[in-house]
């Protein structure tokens, strides 16, 4: 009987210091995917940036091109 007293009391220490060592594990994934979540938070709002700054420089490209074709009309139109 007392075998399996100590048996048992040695068995919940194992699973006492292994639900310990899993929370712990549990803590730093959650810490981690926070960070990776604050990441890529970061990283989608610099590509927004990257996207808006693009597309003003697409129009820009072609709002120019349209210009230097409208002269180069009346230039030779006149």
């Amino acid at each position: 009987m007392i075998g399996v007293v100590q048996t048992i009391k040695y068995e919940g220490e194992d699973f006492n210091s292994e639900a310990k060592r899993q929370n712990k594990m549990l803590e730093e994934l959650n810490e981690d995917f926070d960070e990776t979540t604050e990441n890529m938070i970061r990283v989608d709002n610099k590509m927004k940036e990257l996207i808006k700054k693009a597309s003003q420089c697409k129009l820009w490209t072609v709002l120019i091109i349209e210009f230097v074709i409208l002269l180069v009309l009346i230039i030779l139109g006149f």
